[in-house]
């Protein structure tokens, strides 16, 4: 099996991904943009602030997640990828947990916010395993009346992580991602 890393996104690793999403992920992405095109989608997320991950499976992206800044106080996490998306879940989680949660709430942050199809209960079951609340459905937010479901990490439910999940098993290459965030 290849090796699996984390690595700051870069465009070309970003369009790749977006390129080759996952037919769940374009179904739950594009619905909340004015377009369906993934060199827009990989454009728009170099362009804005914020942390972009990738993972890499023997030096091949198949995955990309991250939290856009939209203010000092309040950050929206996004993530998808391609078929091989499910095996970059466990680095995902650590780096979430590890990284991006750290970083949130040192520089202030008082949410970081994610809005997901409603009707995808695998993510759903996932986002609540790190942690997420869900706080409320969106009915027709999406382009085509699609409804979304919103979770977010909120500082005031943030205790010690030792309070609130189960330490896991540190990736092979977390400390390589963690000093790329």
């Amino acid at each position: 099996m290849a090796r699996l890393r984390a690595v700051e996104a870069c465009e070309r690793d970003l369009s790749w991904v977006a390129v080759h999403m996952r037919a769940e992920d374009r179904r739950e992405v594009y619905p909340l943009r004015d377009y369906s095109d993934p060199v827009s989608l990989s454009l728009e997320l170099m362009m804005t602030p914020g942390i972009r991950m990738c993972a890499l499976e023997g030096g091949q992206p198949i995955a990309a997640w991250g939290a856009a800044h939209v203010t000092s106080f309040y950050w929206a996490a996004w993530a998808f990828g391609t078929d091989r998306f499910r095996r970059a879940v466990p680095l995902i989680s650590w780096h979430i947990r590890e990284v991006i949660f750290d970083v949130a709430w040192e520089t202030g942050v008082q949410r970081v916010e994610i809005r997901t199809i409603s009707d995808h209960d695998i993510a759903h079951r996932w986002l609540e395993s790190l942690g997420c609340v869900r706080e409320c459905d969106l009915p027709s937010l999406g382009r085509d009346g699609q409804c979304y479901t919103q979770y977010a990490w909120r500082r005031s439910d943030y205790r010690r992580k030792e309070d609130w999940y189960v330490p896991h098993e540190q990736p092979e290459d977390a400390q390589g991602s963690a000093a790329a965030a």
